[in-house]
């Protein structure tokens, strides 16, 4: 699993690669919650690319780590994913977090670096911008700003980015 958690001045941006355990998912989701309260951003854009899908809400910790978060009645989550898969678990994660309470919305899913994921994002951050996305009536470093965090992957392999930022383990050696 690797990470990148960027602060951006109205919003945090939290990118998520290759993840594929529950334990793993609860990780990433304690650090996002934890760097959005840090950094007092009540916006949190998730961006979730070749990963497994989650469809077990309360185990994932979504529930728990953004409960804090949704104190703050301008707070707003948007999930975007890169398979369909991705988007159909997004969906289920954006019913259950609104039946308690959470403002959060799953966008269109995409495809990895297509020529329309910028579009997307910015369609996100736009939602994140525009009126609640439900209000909480309707509803019964530090963090590295850009900093890719994470993992060896399974095999000792080898990790690599796209980018030019440095690789570091989430985990204590």
């Amino acid at each position: 699993m690797l990470y990148k958690i960027t602060v951006e001045p109205e919003y945090l941006k939290a990118e998520l690669f290759n993840r594929e355990t529950m334990e793993e998912t609860r990780e990433f989701l304690q650090i996002v919650a934890g760097a959005a309260m840090r950094h007092q951003r009540s916006w949190v854009l998730i961006c979730v690319h070749a990963s497994n899908p989650v469809f077990t809400v309360e185990r994932s910790g979504f529930l728990a780590y953004f409960r804090k978060l949704s104190a703050d009645p301008s707070h707003k989550i948007a999930l975007l994913g890169d398979s369909e898969e991705l988007g159909i678990s997004h969906q289920y994660i954006e019913l259950i977090g609104r039946q308690h309470g959470i403002n959060v919305q799953s966008f269109e899913t995409r495809g990895p670096r297509s020529s329309g994921s910028t579009a997307r994002d910015d369609a996100a951050v736009r939602s994140l911008h525009q009126a609640s996305i439900v209000s909480p009536s309707d509803a019964s470093a530090d963090d590295t700003g850009g900093v890719l965090r994470g993992s060896r992957p399974k095999g000792g392999g080898r990790r690599s980015a796209t980018a030019s930022r440095p690789l570091l383990s989430a985990h204590p050696l």
